[in-house]
Formats: C-alpha cells, sequence, structure tokens
C-alpha cells in the first residue's frame, strides 16, 4: 500500500486521540491520497469503519466541509467492501451524509447486480499514453444516471412541498433552511444533468410548473445575497433551454429574467461592438515599447483572458469553478472566478507584461476554485516570442495534462529594437512564425 494513503487511514482510524486542527490536516491528507489511490489498495485497508465513522464525526464538526466529505465518501462507497461497512453505521451518522450514503451503496449495488463493470478511463489511458502517468489527470468520476434522476426527482419534490415559494408558509412545517436546501439540491441535479453526456437535456424541457420555479429562483436571489452567483449560473443554463426561455419571455417574468437571456442583435449593435472592441485593444504599442525599453525589458506581452471551452469538471456535486492565471517572467495576473461553468467567459481588460528575454515564456492556466485545495483544469507554455507580432490576435489552444478543454485568448508581442538586433531579430515576435500545438507537442 502506498504509504501516504496508509499513513493518512491510520491517522484517521485513531479519530478519538485527534483535536479539531489534526482533524482538518487529517482529512486533507485523506481526500488527497484517495483521490489517487487503487481500488486494490482502499479494499486492503481492515479498519475500515473506524475511518468512515472520522468523517461522519467530521461532517458534523465542519460545516465548510461538507462538499469535500461527501466527494471522498463518494470515492469510497464505488467499493463494495466500504459500502458494506458502512451500512450498519448510517442511522448514526448525520441525515444528510446518511441518505446520500444510502443513495451511492445502493447505485453500486444495482450495477454489481446487472453486471455493469467498469470499464478503463479511456480518457486516463489517452492521458497516458501522451507522456504522463493517469493518476495526474484530473478527472471527477462518472455517476450512477439513476442516481442523478433520482436526485432531480427529489428536488422537484421539496420544490413542490415548499409551494414554490421562498417564504415560509404556515401549514408546510418547512423552516427557511429546508428551503435554501430545496434550491440547493435542484442547482445540483440541473448540473449534474447538463455535465452527464448520457442523460438528454431534454427531461429538463419536460420540468414543470417552470414559471413558479424560475420565480422561486428570483425570490432567493433577492432574499440571499449570498446565493446570486449560483442563481446567475442556474439561470443561464436554463436560459439555454427553448421550453424556459419562451416561459421566461412571458409576463410576469420577462423584466425580471432579461439579464438572464441573450438579446438577438441586429446588424447596427454588432457593428457597433466591433467598433468598441477594435477601440479597446489597449494603449498605444509605441508607449508601451518605449516604457518598456526604459526599463531594460526586452520586449511587452499583451494578453486578455477570454473564455474557456469544455473544460473537465472537478467538482463531485457540482460544476467546476474556474479562474485563469497568466504568468510571464514571475508576474503573474488572475481573472475572476466563474461558479458552476464549464464554458466560462471573462472577456479581461488587456494586461501587459514585461518580457525579460527571447526564451521567455508565457504560462496560461486553468483553475478550479474550491474551498480547500484548488484543482488544475489544464494549461499551455508557449515561447513569448512566437506570439503574434503584427497585431492583436485571437488564440484558442487545447490545455495540456487533462482529457479535454480549450482556452481562448488574444494575444501579441512587442518586441524592443535595438540596434544590434534589428537587422538580425524577427519583427514584433515573428509574425510568420507558427505557435505550436500543445496537443501535437505530448507526442513529438
Amino acid at each position: 500500500m502506498d504509504a501516504a494513503l496508509e499513513a493518512a487511514l491510520h491517522q484517521a482510524s485513531q479519530q478519538d486521540a485527534l483535536d479539531a486542527e489534526t482533524c482538518a490536516d487529517t482529512f486533507t491528507a485523506l481526500r488527497r491520497a484517495c483521490a489517487h489511490a487503487a481500488p486494490a489498495q482502499l479494499a486492503a485497508w481492515e479498519k475500515k469503519a473506524d475511518v468512515l465513522n472520522f468523517l461522519a464525526s467530521f461532517y458534523e464538526q465542519k460545516r465548510l466541509y461538507h462538499r469535500q466529505v461527501m466527494s471522498l465518501l463518494e470515492i469510497l462507497l464505488q467499493q463494495p467492501d466500504w459500502a458494506v461497512a458502512a451500512e450498519p453505521l448510517r442511522p448514526n451518522w448525520p441525515e444528510e451524509m446518511a441518505k446520500a450514503a444510502a443513495a451511492m451503496a445502493e447505485a453500486v449495488q444495482g450495477a454489481a447486480e446487472s453486471g455493469a463493470a467498469e470499464e478503463p478511463n479511456t480518457a486516463q489511458a489517452a492521458a497516458t499514453q501522451g507522456g504522463y502517468q493517469a493518476s495526474e489527470v484530473p478527472v471527477a468520476p462518472q455517476r450512477s444516471m439513476a442516481d442523478t434522476l433520482a436526485m432531480l426527482d427529489d428536488a422537484l419534490k421539496k420544490l413542490a412541498d415548499a409551494k414554490y415559494s421562498f417564504s415560509v408558509l404556515t401549514g408546510t412545517g418547512l423552516e427557511e433552511d429546508d428551503l435554501v436546501k430545496a434550491f440547493e439540491l435542484f442547482r445540483r441535479a440541473v448540473c449534474r444533468v447538463t455535465q452527464d453526456v448520457r442523460i438528454e437535456t431534454t427531461i429538463l424541457e419536460e420540468i414543470s410548473p417552470k414559471e413558479s420555479i424560475l420565480q422561486f429562483l428570483l425570490e432567493v436571489m433577492e432574499q440571499k445575497p449570498r446565493q446570486q452567483k449560483r442563481i446567475e449560473s442556474l439561470m443561464l443554463v436554463l436560459m439555454k433551454l427553448d421550453r424556459w426561455r419562451r416561459v421566461a419571455e412571458e409576463e410576469p417574468l420577462r423584466g425580471a429574467t432579461a439579464r438572464f437571456r441573450e438579446p438577438e442583435k441586429d446588424e447596427k449593435q454588432e457593428e457597433e461592438e466591433s467598433q468598441l472592441h477594435e477601440d479597446s485593444e489597449g494603449p498605444n504599442p509605441e508607449e508601451l515599447l518605449a516604457d518598456a525599453q526604459r526599463r531594460g525589458a526586452f520586449g511587452v506581452l499583451l494578453v486578455r483572458v477570454l473564455a474557456a471551452h469544455n473544460l473537465i469538471n472537478a467538482d463531485w456535486w457540482s460544476l467546476s469553478d474556474p479562474y485563469t492565471k497568466v504568468t510571464v517572467d514571475g508576474d503573474t495576473r488572475v481573472t475572476a472566478v466563474v461558479d458552476d461553468c464549464l464554458d466560462p467567459r471573462w472577456d479581461e481588460e488587456l494586461w501587459s507584461f514585461d518580457v525579460a528575454a527571447e526564451s521567455s515564456l508565457v504560462r496560461l492556466e486553468v483553475w478550479d476554485k474550491d474551498a480547500m485545495q484548488d484543482d488544475p483544469l489544464g494549461h499551455v507554455a508557449i515561447p513569448v516570442a512566437m506570439a503574434p507580432g503584427e497585431e492583436l490576435k485571437r488564440l484558442r489552444f487545447a490545455l495540456d495534462r487533462v482529457a479535454h478543454g480549450e482556452l481562448e485568448v488574444e494575444m501579441r508581442f512587442l518586441r524592443v529594437e535595438t540596434d544590434d538586433s534589428a537587422d538580425s531579430l524577427l519583427q514584433s515576435g515573428g509574425a510568420s512564425r507558427k505557435l505550436p500545438s500543445p496537443k501535437a507537442a505530448k507526442g513529438a
């Protein structure tokens, strides 16, 4: 057994001897070790009940860690031996944790009874062929379709019990916390449906009553400002579905949902936006080069982070919360975080970086924001001198070290010309040189 995994499991089995701070450190080590552990290694641990009780106790003590505890529990309960060990313990667990664990165990049992054996992860196999270990590829495991559909059904029942109102109504027996949980369950269920390629999104189109649900979401956003970003991301997903969009376009929701619906643009609007984009391409290149030369820089790299596409999902109970980091010669800029989105759009302002040498690299990294530890969603690194030089150009890179995902940016390299280099160096970064493909480079 891997030494780090064995140490983490042993520490978690000593629950009674751990203080609060040590519990958090132990859980973090356990989560990281289990994420990359082979099933045989997990099955070999004898004190399964002690580890599971540690997770239940930690779940009760640390509300901030609820999502992380459930993600680790899902890893463990995918193993039949761990599911069997958990069964007699569940009655003593917190209600939400016990209910989720029961659903996980049923899904595992159903798969075993139907003889549905797990196939190797093709994305990870491809990654290994690309020159790195499959354990390095951060791809969330695929969940049971039945579990996802059951979650959606449960969410709709809870919304119906609340009478699609965020106000606490007499006779419902519900508290405000129950209403927040109903929203959160619905949001997670929609996220899971949209990210599971096996489930047709038409199932979301069949949900009713759409008008009442949309009104409920708007009430949550108004009364719970902390939930605003989650509501916005959910509304954007629903507005991509024709039937939901049509309902939102009618009164009385038309005005309240306008911000989530992309209006159709006429030719004049597109022309104005295009002109605005051209006018926002940043400061005068001559001024940038003059300032860079005074600082002794080799050149200036202009970068605007636009969007990412088809990112992997690194979260377990929702979608990734991506942000992008751009680094040149130790200078790092970071975009905003986009919650619950695998196709985020940033349209950041134009950044300028001093470039120290012709050999300098620009590193573009996409990360998933997490309460515990941010997870990588892929990166790409290219020589600065190979960026376009004549003008700011839009580029789209395949992200490396992940199963899939692309990053879209605008970039331009301005080279400081000196008396010694004017005749020998390529003009402004060598516009005729072709950018390398990160995916192709791995197989070279």
